[in-house]
């Protein structure tokens, strides 16, 4: 089930990745959620 998860949410960025492709955007902007929870500030 793990594996499904993580192969899962692979597919997926790989979709928003070629759609930002497709709109021409020169950078693709990161679609981690580890990465979004870490930018967020904490108090």
């Amino acid at each position: 089930m793990l594996m499904h998860c993580f192969n899962h949410s692979s597919y997926h960025r790989g979709q928003l990745v070629s759609m930002m492709h497709a709109l021409n955007m020169d950078e693709i902007p990161t679609s981690d959620l580890i990465v979004y929870f870490r930018s967020i500030k904490t108090s």
